[in-house]
């Protein structure tokens, strides 16, 4: 009954739109707008390729449609909850969640530092919240972490949180160790590329930037639902560290600067889960959809040339 509801949310204005842009294939990244093109396949209002991308590491109800063509999913764990929600293995692609291509080379540009005035043979803790840059407490970490001395820098990325930057920025101009504020930041991959340790939620689009470029997580104050899901993949892969608090997350920051092989072991776990060319993998299982479709209607107008030829 709810997933009919949240169907009909919307329906009018896609419809609009899909007929507007007449689209060779469809791609949702969000549960609800593919329940309404599976609904509008499903009563042939259209018949266009539909491909869902889910961008967890997590699967519930909402992205099951009958209409769905293909499924791109982040990690196997994900495919196998589809297969056992009925979904044929066929229609599922295992490629890592799609991220940006300047995350496909492992390459270090040394000119970040340079602009940035920071020293790229310390350990460099980076800092995300996401695009609001919402991260309860992390000025706190910051003020421990300054108060320590410890060997190390800090870049902390604080999105459009406009607050945020301003109370990093006091803290930054008495710190004992140098603390660098950005804003929101259109090309973050060189800076991933070049950190040690990534102070972070766990939202599955930084997940994977961070797993393509091998740079540790430490997760903090997971919330409950699909960020929980997210962890549980990267702790079962022992690809993560995780802090429920200020005190645990100053506390592994020290462990990890003074024992460094925490992070290289953490770093050779990515590997196996890494995934920097999904982006790529993605697009290519998208231009095939739309490739055999053309086949098909290709064949489609044969068949019916044939069947006329055979009536004159």
């Amino acid at each position: 009954m709810w997933q009919q509801i949240l169907s009909k949310m919307g329906r009018g204005k896609l419809l609009d739109l899909i007929r507007q842009c007449s689209p060779k294939i469809i791609v949702c990244t969000f549960p609800t707008p593919a329940g309404v093109v599976s609904q509008l396949k499903q009563e042939g209002i259209i018949d266009i390729p539909l491909a869902v991308v889910i961008t967890d590491v997590a699967v519930h109800s909402q992205w099951i449609h009958p209409k769905v063509d293909a499924y791109i999913v982040a990690a196997d764990i994900v495919r196998y909850r589809l297969i056992d929600r009925g979904i044929p293995k066929e229609k599922i692609y295992v490629t890592g969640i799609p991220i940006r291509p300047q995350f496909e080379s492992p390459s270090i540009d040394p000119g970040i530092w340079i602009k940035l005035n920071l020293d790229p043979n310390i350990f460099t803790l980076i800092i995300m919240g996401g695009g609001q840059g919402l991260m309860p407490g992390i000025e706190k970490i910051c003020q421990r972490l300054s108060d320590l001395s410890l060997p190390m820098q800090i870049i902390a990325l604080t999105g459009s949180n406009k607050k945020l930057a301003q109370k990093l920025e006091a803290i930054a101009e008495s710190s004992n160790i140098p603390i660098r504020v950005l804003g929101y930041v259109e090309n973050i991959a060189p800076i991933m590329k070049g950190g040690h340790l990534l102070l972070s939620k766990a939202g599955g689009i930084t997940v994977f930037e961070a797993l393509a470029v091998k740079l540790p997580i430490l997760i903090y104050k997971p919330l409950p639902g699909h960020e929980q899901c997210n962890v549980d993949f990267l702790l079962n892969n022992k690809a993560a560290l995780i802090a429920q608090n200020q005190d645990q997350a100053v506390e592994l920051i020290r462990k990890a600067i003074e024992d460094p092989s925490i992070l290289e072991d953490i770093s050779r776990a990515m590997e196996s889960i890494s995934k920097p060319f999904s982006a790529r993998d993605t697009a290519n299982i998208l231009l095939n959809m739309i490739d055999g479709e053309k086949r098909l209607v290709s064949v489609v107008e044969k068949d019916e040339r044939k069947l006329i030829e055979s009536w004159m």
